[in-house]
Parts: structure tokens; C-alpha cells; sequence
């Protein structure tokens, strides 16, 4: 289980944020940096306005060929539109694998 809140022990793994120095503004995105600057996940709950698709039109898989969120968001900040983060508390899981997946369709709330 993690949050935002919590420091990755393994931050390589995910893709991460740098915020800024208040924590109010996402400064950039890595999709698992072998030496990362933050411990902050970039979990998979994202809202964007049109904005998003005008700045990144056509989604281009990484060298993974996978879609990667943070690929996403750098064209927003090279743009100059403000990112703005939320730390999420409470359950999470990284659902990369389908056991994961599994498991968090099993996980009970309330």
C-alpha cells in the first residue's frame, strides 16, 4: 500500500514527480529514472482539461511500448501550463502486473 504521502522505497519502479519547493506545482515528470529526485509517484488518476489533447494530440508509446503518463504531462510543462499535483491518502496499489491488478479489483472500501 502507498500514497503520494509515503516514500517509495523503491521510487526507480514508478514514474515520479518533482514538485516545486511549496509542493503546489508539479515541476516534472520521470517514467522510472534510474536515479530519482523525488519519491513521489505518479499514480494513475489524472484529470485534464482540452487543453491536454491541443499540446499532446497523438500518444507515442515509450521505449517500454507503453503508454506512460509522465510522457504526457512533459509536453504540458514544456508548454508552460501548470500541472498542479495531489497527494492521494489511503489505499493505492501499482497495478503493472495482473496479480495487482487482481488484487486491487478484490479490495474491499467502506
Amino acid at each position: 500500500m502507498h500514497s503520494l504521502l509515503d516514500a517509495l522505497k523503491e521510487p526507480q519502479r514508478y514514474g515520479i514527480a518533482e514538485l516545486s519547493l511549496n509542493g503546489t506545482r508539479v515541476l516534472r515528470t520521470v517514467e522510472k529514472p534510474k536515479e530519482p529526485k523525488s519519491n513521489l509517484a505518479v499514480i494513475g488518476v489524472h484529470g485534464f482539461n482540452p487543453t491536454f489533447f491541443k499540446v499532446y494530440p497523438k500518444p507515442i508509446p515509450s521505449w517500454m511500448n507503453e503508454m506512460e503518463i509522465t510522457d504526457a504531462i512533459s509536453p504540458l510543462l514544456d508548454s508552460g501550463y501548470e500541472v498542479i499535483p495531489h497527494n492521494v491518502e489511503g489505499w493505492w496499489k501499482d497495478t503493472g502486473k495482473p496479480e495487482d491488478t487482481l488484487e486491487a479489483n478484490c479490495q474491499r472500501w467502506g
